[in-house]
């Protein structure tokens, strides 16, 4: 048996154990089986209302946790040094088709795009003293992208639903996966504008830089761009067998309890 299969036989039959104990030890207050009880009409109101109700808390949740994301990363934002951009700098952002940008004083070569609703690149004049003219557009375009795309509020909404569904894995694993997806995407853009060498030499000068969180920086993901850059096929990702079997079974247990919940509120 795979490892994956055998993970998921492990984590399967203590839950199923401690299911059945549950239906014994503590039985439902009306005595009924949930589940098999839902085929009456009523029960499917009952059902649906319960399900209605944990559905919209769970948006109204979901949209208060990105709204303190948007407005803790605009705050940020808001408290970053700007500086004046260097006529290069704007030469170069005008000839890759840069629509918004502006110079943050840093000390170090950074680039990232930010911003929910107005995503911006944001550049430091040390970029020009790290890179070369074809470097900095390869950079430029690859920030264009994701600011095109909207990355910043994307993957603020990965990371709110991540956080909000932290018992389902697949959904952690999806939000890491909007990250690369974009990356990639990001990449192959500016490969097609400026080729592979550019955007080789400008990953690597960048390879170590901070990324600014809640926004689409250009380091970070090194081996698959690498793999993307050399030409090599990118494997197509897929969520973990282990991790599928985990959330299948955690959001089995949770239609049960909503089940139960229609069961107990369903006055005949």
């Amino acid at each position: 048996m795979k490892p994956d299969r055998l993970s998921i036989v492990f984590l399967a039959v203590p839950l199923l154990i401690a299911d059945i104990a549950c239906t014994f030890l503590v039985p439902c207050p009306r005595s009924v089986s949930c589940i098999p009880n839902l085929v009456q009409p009523m029960n499917w109101v009952s059902f649906a209302t319960v399900a209605g109700l944990v559905l919209g808390s769970a948006v109204l949740i979901w949209a208060c946790m990105l709204s303190i994301t948007v407005v803790s990363t605009s705050r940020r934002l808001s408290q970053l040094g700007r500086v004046h951009l260097t006529d290069d700098l704007v030469e170069l952002a005008r000839m890759v088709g840069v629509t918004r940008i502006a110079s943050i004083d840093n000390g170090t070569a950074v680039a990232f795009c930010a911003g929910a609703f107005r995503p911006t690149v944001f550049v430091s004049p040390g970029l020009l003293l790290r890179l070369g003219p074809d470097e900095v557009a390869a950079v430029l375009i690859h920030e264009q992208d994701h600011l095109l795309r909207r990355e910043p509020l994307r993957r603020m909404c990965a990371q709110a639903s991540a956080r909000l569904l932290f018992f389902l894995p697949v959904v952690s694993w999806w939000a890491k996966e909007v990250v690369s997806s974009g990356e990639l995407r990001a990449d192959r853009a500016a490969l097609d504008r400026v080729g592979p060498k550019p955007l080789a030499r400008a990953l690597w000068a960048l390879r170590s830089e901070a990324a600014f969180a809640g926004g689409a920086a250009f380091a970070g993901l090194a081996q698959l761009r690498v793999a993307q850059l050399l030409g090599d096929p990118v494997p197509r990702s897929r969520p973990p067998l282990r991790i599928l079997g985990i959330s299948a079974i955690r959001l089995s247990l949770a239609f049960g309890l909503i089940a139960c919940l229609a069961t107990v509120v369903h006055v005949p």
